[in-house]
């Protein structure tokens, strides 16, 4: 493949290999892959980095860790990597000289990962994903969000880009964190979406947000979550007595367990269930401190605009349960639902990119 090539034709071939081997995957042409986009921005996400990793492993010979796909350089980065390990010491690696680099559209912050960057935007949607959820969740949204809609995505301690991180276990401490890399990005509306237990994040979040001075319009999307201070309904109790098996039972039994909760792709991956189920022992503690945390909690309602959104299908949560959201804000809410199961804001991201860019709120109506 690249025998008898000087340095920038071996590179040209590689990124050739890789750009063709990532449209099949995303089902584009290999025209429409640029050399130098972070493929998070164009739609990969871990289970497709799963495909394309078994690809060029297949194609080259050469293992490509998963960080090493999320290098904001795209396919010239992987290729760099690619051949450092085809032709040693052949190539400058400068996406980082040991080979990791740095992960797609990394802010300023570790907290905040860019999934669909936008050169003057003119609204923010940092997205929460559910328990165990990475920002992969929100990877699907990008192709269905306006032009002018940047998207972020919250990457907690422990996971993606900071595995090497210990996981933090305070849902405050993480609200108190994520406002606090927020900062440098309060110069248009915001819209916190979470999804499933990512909506109590979002919540706090806000409450927070709308404590700072001179704080851009804000609302709050959540998605499939059971509202803080409800009673639990009687369907939640599938999801718990799934979640309780984390642990305990084989991946095959979690898939089932699990199955109508989370996505039908991630359930097929047993690696990527297993990186799930990981992240799932850290979040099922840090939302049990959560609660114990809420009950002495006697914050007056959010004044920002409130949308809950349920799935027509959710075997966990009805979409009856969602109208609970209404008291936690003295702002405008709105109940919507969209088709589905539980994991329907993933696996229906027209409808959800749809709901988000309805929910968000006016410029002018700051504080």
């Amino acid at each position: 493949m690249i025998a008898g090539l000087d340095a920038a034709g071996r590179l040209d071939a590689v990124v050739a290999l890789l750009r063709e081997e990532t449209a099949v995957l995303l089902g584009r042409a290999p025209g429409e892959v640029p050399p130098s986009q972070a493929l998070q921005q164009l739609g990969l996400d871990s289970l497709l980095a799963a495909g394309l990793r078994a690809a060029i492993a297949r194609r080259t010979g050469v293992g490509v860790p998963s960080e090493v796909l999320l290098r904001p350089t795209g396919c010239t980065g992987i290729a760099r990597y690619v051949l450092a390990g085809l032709v040693p010491d052949a190539v400058a690696d400068d996406d980082g000289a040991d080979g990791r680099g740095a992960a797609a559209g990394t802010s300023a912050s570790p907290w905040l990962r860019v999934l669909k960057p936008a050169g003057r935007p003119y609204a923010r949607v940092l997205g929460i994903a559910g328990s165990g959820g990475t920002t992969d969740s929100h990877v699907p949204l990008i192709r269905h969000l306006p032009e002018g809609v940047e998207l972020l995505g919250l990457q907690l301690p422990g996971r993606e880009a900071r595995k090497d991180e210990a996981p933090l276990l305070d849902a405050a401490v993480v609200a108190d964190e994520v406002t606090a890399a927020l900062a440098g990005r309060l110069d248009v509306p915001v819209v916190l979406y979470g999804h499933s237990q990512g909506t109590w994040l979002a919540w706090e979040i806000a409450h927070r947000l709308t404590r700072l001075p001179g704080h851009p319009p804000v609302s709050v999307v959540a998605a499939c979550g059971l509202p803080p201070h409800t009673e639990r309904p009687p369907e939640l109790e599938r999801l718990q007595s799934a979640e309780a098996l984390v642990g305990a039972a084989a991946l095959d039994e979690l898939a089932v367990a699990f199955r109508g909760i989370l996505p039908d792709a991630l359930l097929a991956n047993d690696k990527v269930l297993a990186a799930y189920v990981d992240n799932l022992r850290t979040d099922i503690t840090m939302a049990r401190n959560h609660e114990e945390l809420l009950r002495s909690d006697s914050r007056a309602p959010l004044d920002v605009p409130l949308v809950a959104v349920g799935a027509s299908l959710d075997p966990v949560l009805p979409a009856a349960v969602q109208s609970g959201w209404a008291p936690l804000t003295s702002g405008p809410f709105t109940l919507r639902t969209i088709a589905g199961t539980h994991a329907a804001p993933i696996e229906n991201p027209e409808a959800m990119a749809a709901e988000l860019v309805a929910a968000i709120p006016d410029a002018g109506s700051g504080r």
